[in-house]
């Protein structure tokens, strides 16, 4: 599969040809950035709205679901927007505003 990301509030997860097979809804501004953390097949993606989005995808392979919101601090809010993420080793390790 490949993802495909861009001025929208989703993700869409379409095959190299173009077919979108799932779309993955939730974030509240446009999606800049995702990362898949291999082996897990877990999915990961940053939005203007601040929020990181921790996406699994379900057993039967049917559908994805959002298992985990990562918000900025009350502080950062009004100003947060994700705009890379860093994976080393299949894990997480950075969420860059």
């Amino acid at each position: 599969m490949v993802v495909a990301y861009g001025a929208h509030d989703w993700v869409a997860l379409a095959t190299g040809e173009g077919e979108v097979r799932h779309s993955v809804r939730g974030h509240g501004g446009k999606v800049h950035c995702v990362a898949w953390l291999v082996p897990s097949q877990t999915l990961v993606s940053g939005a203007a709205d601040g929020t990181v989005r921790i996406w699994e995808e379900s057993k039967d392979g049917s559908a994805w679901m959002c298992t985990q919101v990562l918000r900025p601090s009350k502080g950062e809010a009004a100003t947060a927007s994700i705009n890379r993420l860093a994976v080393l080793r299949g894990d997480l390790i950075a969420a860059v505003t």
